[in-house]
Formats: structure tokens, sequence, C-alpha cells
């Protein structure tokens, strides 16, 4: 059976400069990758942070961690979460700051979106306030294991004839509705 998941990808304005049009499908995949991990269909993704360090306090002074702790900083809601007023946050974790290749996710406890960023803004700000770049993206999920259809297809995702795995289709949309 194949489910379909359209999911909103908001990226904080102030981000888009950091990123070349190229790397932003590819952030997108990364926060869809993390979340999908833990829970299958998000329905809402904050892309917080540009690709950083890992930092941590030692008497009252920020030291940098070791190499290798360079991640971004996502938020996600699914169905529940929306209704609750809550979100998830989590730190995709990739090989460093040019080679972005999925290596780990770590997740937090849920969180009222009514909490504030040290600097007294809330972290999941409401639509409305015009601080988000929006993408839309289609997922449509394979089943678990589906017989692959027809003879003599190229597919070739397992020894057993068994194909898995998810495809999307994903849009900018623009203020008032539109897209491109």
């Amino acid at each position: 059976m194949s489910t379909i998941n359209i999911v909103r990808f908001y990226l904080l304005k102030r981000l888009v400069p950091c990123y070349s049009p190229s790397q932003i499908p590819t952030l997108l995949s990364l926060a869809y990758r993390a979340v999908s991990a833990r829970q299958r269909y998000p329905k809402a993704v904050l892309i917080r942070s540009y690709i950083h360090r890992d930092w941590y306090w030692k008497r009252h002074r920020k030291k940098r961690i070791v190499d290798g702790t360079y991640h971004l900083t996502i938020c996600y809601k699914d169905e529940t979460h929306l209704a609750k007023g809550s979100h998830v946050v989590a730190h995709v974790y990739v090989q460093d700051q040019h080679d972005l290749t999925f290596v780990r996710a770590c997740h937090s406890p849920e969180k009222l979106d009514s909490v504030l960023t040290p600097r007294g803004n809330p972290v999941w700000a409401p639509e409305e306030r015009g601080l988000y770049d929006v993408h839309e993206v289609v997922y449509g999920h394979l089943g678990e294991e589906r017989e692959k259809e027809g003879e003599g297809g190229d597919a070739k995702d397992g020894e057993d004839g068994k194909v898995n795995g998810w495809v999307y289709y994903g849009r900018k949309v623009l203020k008032g509705g539109g897209s491109r």
C-alpha cells in the first residue's frame, strides 16, 4: 500500500542567502529524512539554522566541540502537534559544512509553540508574519514491501524482487497561495 504525504517546509528568509538554490532541495531532503526516520508523516518542517557546529559552555565561556559535529537545526509537526500547538526540535548531523551527507538525527521532547528562543523570539512564529520562504513538497511512500510489477524491469532494489522507498515532487509557495 502506498501513501501520499504533503509537507510544508518553512525556511527562515534570513537564511536563504546562506544557501545556493541548488542546496535548498538537499536541505529539505535532509530534514525530511531526519523526521521520517522517527515519525513517518510530518505535516510541517521549519529549518531554523544554516549548517553549523555544536558548541558547549565551560566556565561561562563558549567552546567549540571537536570536528564531526556539523548540523542543521529543524522543528517539525505532525497532525497531532498542529492540533495541540506544539513542535519537536531536532538536530540533523551531516559529514561537514560542504558535504551534506546525512549522518544521524537527535530529537528533543515535544515543546509548545509559545516557547521563546534565548533572544526572546518565538521558535515557531505565525506564518502571517512573513518570516518564512515556504516550499510545499509531496512525498509518495511506497509500501514496506511490494512485488515488482511486470517482467524485465531495471529496478534492482532487492535481490528478492521487492521494491520499497519514496519519491517526491516539490514547489515553492508564493505569497497569495500561488506556486512556481
